[in-house]
């Protein structure tokens, strides 16, 4: 994939590849023949792949070592180039013909000790005590100032899961959402991040590509969320309520579901209201290679009629080089906010069966 053009061409993408630190784009600019990169938020790691031309064997032969780091950096010639960040070589494989032979990375803070399952309980600690333990535990410095009010556990118990599921499955339950980004762990509350203002508009003559999507069948939506439970000792009810003033029809969706407090009952509503009406209304935008977009933003469009009323968040962008140019692709869905609810001091314990499944001396 060359990566020079003349003075009076059309913009080329122009990319440098670090390999354990050392600028390789030399040896490799006459034979990649594509590279992708997919900027991801939450529980999907952000990830690289790079297919190289290897007609006469050279990388098949001598393959790159798993756990070495690659650092990519893509732009236009001339201009700036951006980060993308560095990555471990988690896979790599050949496909063809002719041959092509891919390598595959991951975030490079997301190592092998955060995807070994392991069993643990933890009695009494907040949402942001474990993830301190368990950033701790695999030298990650937290980031946490998104989880305020923070949430507390009477007994958690992690169940032969990785750390990184663990962590993201206890997370969402109570409305955050958690990156790794080189040596920092950084949660983050999801509703507030879909409440971020756009970083921008776009509009439909800039794009290559659209595909927008009402799913009212496949995916309904609902203006409420009620959780009740009855104490079986005392005979009192529960009820935690959250709405979702943009939703329509006025349904609301209910569930039976063990809570301590009302606090507790107001954030399970609200994480299950959220949970069933994101994603509604969205699906994908393709564009010239840009990167004015990160996963995680959120942006407004422009030219679609009944699409435009919506905010829509940015979950990943996947950005494609290759012979023909670099594509963008934003993947896109609409961004929810639930209201009505009060997030003060929840409290969270796992039900008795969960926590008899851990052995006590642990």
């Amino acid at each position: 994939m060359s990566q020079y053009v003349g003075a009076n061409a059309v913009p080329h993408p122009y990319w440098q590849v670090l390999y354990n630190g050392v600028d390789i784009t030399a040896s490799l600019k006459d034979y990649v023949v594509k590279i992708i990169y997919e900027d991801c938020k939450g529980k999907q790691a952000s990830t690289i792949e790079l297919q190289y031309a290897d007609p006469n064997y050279v990388m098949q032969n001598n393959p790159p070592n798993i756990g070495s780091t690659i650092q990519l950096l893509i732009g236009y010639q001339g201009g700036p180039l951006y980060n993308c960040g560095e990555f471990e070589i988690d896979q790599y494989g050949l496909k063809g013909p002719p041959d092509i032979f891919c390598v595959y990375g991951i975030e490079a803070g997301i190592t092998t000790p955060l995807r070994t399952p392991n069993t643990m309980g933890y009695e009494g600690k907040t949402l942001t005590q474990i993830a301190q333990i368990i950033a701790s535990k695999h030298g990650l410095t937290l980031v946490s100032d998104a989880v305020s009010p923070d949430v507390t556990y009477d007994r958690i118990t992690q169940m032969q899961e990785t750390d990184v599921n663990f962590l993201h499955r206890i997370a969402n339950q109570a409305g955050y959402d958690f990156n790794i980004r080189g040596s920092k762990l950084v949660f983050y509350s999801r509703a507030a991040l879909d409440a971020s203002p756009p970083v921008g508009s776009i509009v439909r003559s800039q794009l290559l590509k659209f595909d927008l999507m009402w799913q009212s069948l496949a995916k309904p939506t609902y203006q409420a969320a009620q959780i009740s439970y009855v104490d079986p000792k005392t005979g009192d009810t529960i009820v935690g309520i959250a709405g979702d003033p943009s939703a329509s029809p006025a349904d609301t969706i209910k569930s039976q579901e063990r809570v301590k407090n009302q606090q507790e009952a107001n954030l399970k509503a609200a994480v299950m209201l959220y949970t069933h009406n994101m994603g509604k209304l969205g699906n994908t935008l393709k564009l010239p290679g840009t990167m004015a977009f990160r996963a995680g933003n959120t942006a407004n469009i422009s030219g679609f009629g009944i699409f435009d009323k919506f905010t829509y968040a940015l979950d990943k962008i996947r950005h494609t080089l290759n012979e023909y140019g670099w594509v963008t692709e934003l993947c896109i869905r609409n961004v929810v906010q639930v209201a009505g609810t009060d997030l003060n001091s929840s409290y969270y314990t796992d039900t008795p069966e969960q926590a008899d499944e851990l052995d006590p001396g642990t």
